[in-house]
């Protein structure tokens, strides 16, 4: 085990550097604006960068349309400027990649990137590009808890299970000893990834996010169920792992991996600080990453911000501080 730093916001970057760059999605979802506007009101932010991820046409356009540019007005910038930078979010490779370096290679310093409403698509190339630069010096990830998920379907129109932009297999016969899966809501194109385990004594690891409350804990266990019976009972029990804590999700994944001994494959569907663990181990050990995207998400995806001790419930990861990295290959 190893002392991450992490906690509320405010917290975190008050025992921090004085200024800090900012990246961070804009979003139908109201949670969108709390990282930015948290560090406005502490007067600590000197650069933001914001993108705009816009998703195809369809019959929720009008509505997500109309939330994303009531949230665009909430968003304080005090006296920094904002650039705005937009794609497509069925873009290619390429063009998130070309993106996400723009914002990397800019210059910064101290650099905070809210992940709270980035897609995986995006964020997961983001956090590699940005863990590369040895520029940054000091590095911050953030995530809002919203209040509450919506509960119908919360995204649509599912693309095939493909690699995550800088995660793709390093060989074409990449062999894995375990395929780790973070517990979400709706498992859509498990069955192919699965496919192969079916048979086999290859272990599959459910990381299970928890608690996370009524009516979460349901559609956590749908989610379990789907892949029992793909797996026709052959899984192992889940591994519960509190949903805002990368750190010990980290600690557990080097555990099930002994330490890079083993090799993973990863399909991230839970909670984005769960699937951040995900990603820094698998940065580190160049396992791949799958991942269904949708094209469509609803626009009630979440409402609201949670609140911790009457405040906007911001956590912040620290990943680097003074040049060091508080996520690597071997751990204390």
């Amino acid at each position: 085990m190893r002392y991450r730093p992490w906690g509320q916001l405010p917290w975190l970057i008050s025992r921090t550097e004085p200024m800090w760059s900012l990246v961070n999605c804009l979003s139908p979802e109201r949670r969108c604006i709390a990282a930015q506007n948290a560090m406005v009101d502490i007067g600590c932010v000197d650069r933001i960068f914001t993108l705009d991820i816009v998703d195809p046409m369809s019959r929720f356009s009008p509505r997500a349309n109309l939330l994303k540019e009531e949230n665009r007005k909430l968003l304080q910038s005090g006296s920094c400027t904002n650039n705005y930078l937009q794609r497509e979010l069925i873009a290619s490779d390429a063009e998130i990649v070309e993106v996400l370096e723009h914002v990397a290679s800019s210059g910064v310093t101290n650099l905070v990137c809210d992940i709270s409403c980035i897609p995986k698509r995006f964020f997961f190339p983001f956090v590699k590009l940005l863990m590369r630069k040895t520029g940054i010096l000091n590095l911050l990830i953030t995530y809002t808890v919203p209040e509450l998920y919506h509960t119908g379907i919360l995204a649509e129109d599912h693309g095939p299970l493909q690699s995550l932009p800088l995660f793709g297999p390093n060989s074409f016969d990449y062999q894995v000893d375990l395929a780790v899966i973070g517990v979400g809501f709706v498992p859509l194109g498990l069955a192919s990834l699965l496919e192969p385990f079916r048979d086999a004594v290859v272990p599959v690891e459910l990381l299970f996010p928890f608690p996370p409350g009524p009516p979460f804990y349901q559609r956590n266990w749908n989610f379990i169920q789907e892949i029992r019976h793909t797996l026709a009972e052959k899984g192992s029990d889940p591994y519960r792992l509190h949903a805002v804590d990368p750190s010990t999700t980290f600690d557990h994944i080097v555990a099930l991996c002994a330490d890079g001994k083993k090799r993973a494959a990863f399909a991230p569907y839970g909670p984005k600080p769960i699937s951040l663990a995900m990603c820094l181990y698998a940065m580190l050990n160049d396992c791949p990453v799958y991942y269904t995207q949708p094209k469509l998400y609803h626009p009630d995806y979440s409402s609201g911000i949670a609140l911790h001790n009457g405040k906007p419930n911001i956590n912040a990861y620290a990943l680097r501080l003074a040049n060091q990295d508080f996520y690597t290959k071997k751990v204390a």
